[in-house]
């Protein structure tokens, strides 16, 4: 009889082993699965990438730069509303279509100065504050300049 048990407990323990090699086969199935599915998932789409590589882009891209022309502006130094003893520093670059006048660009910058004059550090905190006054300084040189600057490009915002 304790052969018979020994036996039983023999079997046992080799479908319990073959069980828990069978679970961790499928687990790796599993997990290989959702690998593979993830990937396609997240993999760019075929026709973007093969756009891409072509170059069609690029040429357009440089078409588009070559009619953009940068004024680099004298860096902004001034003092803000508040808090009391803050500068600002603040290094700006105007693009338009056509080359800005030095006049005009001297006459943004003092706006520019103006406006600065007027902030308040909190208006500025934060990326919607800073969103906001990017805003507002491309729309105080659009109007200054009657459309002749597009865009004016922040290269350094420096507060001490």
């Amino acid at each position: 009889m304790a052969e018979t048990i020994d036996m039983e407990d023999a079997v046992e323990q080799k479908s319990s082993k073959a069980s828990v090699i069978i679970a961790l086969v499928l687990v790796t199935a599993i997990a290989a699965g959702m690998g593979f599915g993830s990937a396609q998932f997240l993999a760019p789409p075929k026709a973007a990438a093969e756009k891409s590589d072509t170059g069609d882009d690029s040429s357009e891209d440089a078409a588009k730069a070559a009619n953009v022309v940068l004024t680099d502006l004298a860096p902004l130094l001034t003092n803000i509303q508040s808090p009391e003893g803050v500068w600002v520093r603040l290094e700006v670059s105007l693009m338009s279509k056509e080359p800005v006048a030095a006049s005009l660009s001297t006459a943004v910058g003092e706006d520019l100065v103006a406006y600065l004059r007027t902030l308040r550090l909190s208006h500025i905190e934060g990326p919607s504050g800073f969103i906001t006054f990017r805003e507002a300084l491309n729309d105080r040189a659009t109007h200054f300049s009657e459309g002749a600057v597009d865009r004016v490009l922040i290269r350094t915002l420096l507060f001490e």
